[in-house]
C-alpha cells in the first residue's frame, strides 16, 4: 500500500508535494508521481483503494448523476475549465508581462489550449484508445480541424469585440473562449472521438 503520509516529510513542511500526488490519485485514480513515492508503493493497490472510494462516492449520487453521459460531460467542463485557464493564463503572460501584440498574444494562447485540450480530452473525457496509426491520425486530424474553425471564430471574435467595443483586452477575449468550449465539446462528442 503507498502511504501517503509519509510524502508530508520528503515535501518538507509545506507538504506540497503530497498534496499534489493525492490530488492526481483522487482526480484521476492513480498515481501520477511513482517516483517520487519511493520503494514499496504499489499503484494498483493505490489505484483499487482509490476507485472503491470513488465508487461508494458516486452509489451516493441520484441515479441521473451517475449516467455516464453527466459523468463525461462533467469530466469535460473540467478539462474545458483547465483548458480556458491555460488559454487565459498564456494569453495574460505574453500580453500582460511579456507585452507582446494582443492578437499574437491571442493566436499563441489558442494554439496552446487546443495541444492541452486534446490530449486531456483523449485521455480523461472522452478515453479512446486507438488501435492503428491510421485511426490515431483520423482522430487527431479531426480535433485539430475542428479547433482550427473554432479558432478562427474565436480570434474573429476576439476582433470584432476589439473594433466594436472599449472593453479591457481580458473581456474581449473570455466570451469567445467560452463559446468555443461548448461548440467544440459538441464536435468532439459527435465527429472526433468515437469508439474505434
Amino acid at each position: 500500500m503507498c502511504d501517503m503520509d509519509g510524502l508530508v516529510g520528503m515535501a518538507g513542511t509545506d507538504g506540497m508535494m503530497a498534496w499534489l500526488a493525492r490530488l492526481a490519485r483522487l482526480a484521476w485514480g492513480y498515481n501520477v508521481l511513482p517516483g517520487a513515492l519511493g520503494k514499496g508503493c504499489c499503484m494498483k493497490a493505490a489505484r483499487e483503494k482509490d476507485g472503491t472510494r470513488m465508487r461508494r462516492l458516486l452509489d451516493r449520487l441520484p441515479a441521473w448523476a451517475q449516467a455516464p453521459e453527466f459523468l463525461r460531460f462533467v469530466r469535460y467542463a473540467a478539462m474545458g475549465g483547465l483548458t480556458t485557464a491555460v488559454n487565459l493564463g498564456v494569453f495574460v503572460l505574453l500580453r500582460e508581462a511579456l507585452r507582446w501584440d494582443q492578437n499574437l498574444s491571442n493566436i499563441i494562447a489558442v494554439v496552446v489550449a487546443v495541444l492541452f485540450a486534446y490530449f486531456t480530452n483523449k485521455w480523461f473525457v472522452f478515453k479512446t484508445r486507438c488501435q492503428n496509426k491510421r485511426d490515431l491520425l483520423r482522430e487527431a486530424a479531426s480535433f485539430f480541424s475542428g479547433r482550427a474553425v473554432t479558432m478562427a471564430m474565436e480570434a474573429g471574435g476576439f476582433l470584432l469585440l476589439d473594433m466594436l467595443t472599449g472593453l479591457p483586452d481580458f473581456w474581449k477575449k473570455a466570451p469567445v473562449t467560452v463559446v468555443a468550449i461548448l461548440l467544440n465539446y459538441l464536435f468532439s462528442k459527435r465527429f472526433v472521438f468515437r469508439k474505434h
